[in-house]
């Protein structure tokens, strides 16, 4: 929909559709005919709302009223939807959430630190989150481990598998890789903080908070050749997490070197410098390319074009 405070909904051809009422849980719907389709829908009675603040909050409604007491909730087709027990908003017992063929959706265990089961519609364990234990995971619907990480306050540990059980990432600390089914580091990206010491002698505390790190992100072909390393830098509040998964999501003005690699060997250069131009500082990128051992200059362009020469664009 184009316009979400329209209410008449115009589709382009006949088939099936899923219809989203809320986020979660879409309705199929089969469209057969240029007609009027009626149904009706059977909203969810049991609703969960989190708030944006600072701590996180939560509570689950009852037909728009903070649920109180045992609520049961029903499938259109009889079968148990939510059970659960609730004060004033909260889960005070284990609550419990049904697919549409009553196997077990998921758990949620209530309490300071608490936790999260949740299951596929065939019953196979789908994923765990655990407060108390630092811990999650996550399963492929075959019963393959997909993704575990534990964590403390500040840092995360995490290893991805795909569905054959091969590792094809690992993130720590200081350190993100992937790999190819041979196992093979197809790329790794390091990063180390630096102007440590202008940080920590800041004068407001946001400074002395905002970490800004130095990276290296190499890339390697199917054998393990490196192809390309990019040298930038990057801030604690400039990516969603401690490493990208695109040089798009890196800013174009934080690049400072990148090198391209023939059969191992440096071939081509590009660094990003400043240069006083018209009265102003001005960065640029420079282009080198490798001739007997020498870097020869080739041009020169605007950081603009930083996309353009890694062949993003």
């Amino acid at each position: 929909m184009e316009n979400l405070e329209s209410k008449p909904v115009e589709l382009s051809k006949a088939g099936p559709y899923k219809l989203y009422v809320n986020f979660d849980n879409p309705i199929a719907v089969e469209i057969t005919s240029n007609k009027t389709n009626r149904d009706t829908i059977f909203l969810k009675k049991l609703d969960l709302a989190i708030y944006v603040s600072n701590p996180p909050h939560s509570e689950y409604f009852d037909c728009g009223k903070l649920a109180n007491g045992e609520v049961l909730d029903f499938y259109s087709n009889g079968n148990l939807r939510t059970k659960g027990t609730f004060k004033e908003g909260q889960p005070i017992d284990t609550l419990f959430e049904y697919h549409r063929n009553s196997k077990l959706s998921e758990l949620f265990i209530p309490s300071k630190k608490w936790k999260r089961i949740t299951y596929f519609d065939n019953g196979n364990l789908k994923s765990v989150y655990d407060t108390k234990k630092r811990l999650e995971k996550e399963y492929y619907q075959n019963g393959q481990l997909k993704k575990e990480e534990f964590w403390n306050k500040r840092h995360i540990k995490s290893t991805e598998f795909d569905e054959n059980g091969n590792v094809i990432k690992t993130v720590s600390k200081k350190e993100q890789k992937k790999f190819n089914k041979n196992g093979i580091v197809t790329e790794k990206i390091t990063r180390k903080e630096i102007l440590v010491f202008d940080r920590i002698f800041a004068k407001n505390k946001y400074d002395r908070n905002n970490k800004f790190y130095e990276y290296k992100w190499d890339t390697f072909d199917e054998n393990g050749t490196i192809k390309r390393k990019v040298i930038f830098f990057n801030s604690n509040g400039f990516l969603m997490s401690a490493f990208p998964d695109s040089l798009k999501q890196i800013d174009k003005f934080l690049f400072e070197k990148v090198l391209f690699y023939k059969n191992g060997e440096e071939s081509k250069k590009i660094e990003l410098n400043y240069v006083f131009e018209n009265n102003k500082s001005v960065k640029k990128i420079l282009v080198f390319l490798k001739e007997d051992d020498n870097w020869i200059k080739e041009k020169t362009t605007t950081a603009n074009n930083v996309y353009k020469q890694l062949g993003l664009e």
